[in-house]
């Protein structure tokens, strides 16, 4: 669970303690795709009572399973996101925070729902297995990372860059 007490923190002003947490989380939905973590989320977070606002500032680590948005093929993601949050008692109200503050009941804050949001903030828009991988045919719908594309017109498919090529035969012929 992604949970720290702050009971003892409470009582003591000014006062900075760490914690390293485990946990398993359910799927992280991501552009329209429910992607599993691999194991358990990393949290290591150093929370500052700054007179009843609590500051949680540290990494969270871990793996998520993506389809590469180039080729398609499933592979693991690691990931390093950074999280900064302010919480305060809901008792407390957050009248003079000046800023975006979680509210929290009794003695335990409930990282988990920004340790969601800060790993899908951290998160590209487009995700690849890795940055020289080839994707697939615009033709035939091979992964050109596996096998050699057997199209006839394979160089043509690419019309975006028909008139450079054009462009490059014309100039070279003069």
């Amino acid at each position: 669970m992604l949970q720290i007490n702050v009971a003892e923190l409470k009582r003591r002003p000014g006062e900075l303690v760490y914690f390293n947490l485990s946990s398993e989380l359910p799927p992280l939905e991501h552009l329209g795709e429910k992607n599993v973590f691999t194991g358990p989320v990393m949290v290591k977070v150093a929370v500052f009572n700054g007179d009843g606002l609590f500051q949680v500032e540290g990494n969270i680590t871990g793996n998520l399973k993506f389809n590469c948005n180039r080729c398609l093929e499933l592979f693991d993601y690691s990931f390093t996101a950074p999280m900064v949050e302010t919480y305060y008692p809901a008792v407390q109200g957050k009248a003079g925070t000046g800023e975006e503050a979680v509210p929290f009941n009794g003695d335990v804050i409930d990282l988990a729902p920004e340790v969601r949001r800060s790993i899908l903030i951290s998160l590209p828009m487009k995700v690849v297995c890795r940055q020289e991988c080839l994707g697939l045919c615009r033709q035939c719908g091979v992964n050109l990372n596996k096998n050699v594309c057997r199209c006839a017109d394979r160089e043509n498919s690419y019309s975006r860059l028909a008139g450079l090529k054009d462009l490059l035969k014309n100039n070279r012929g003069q």
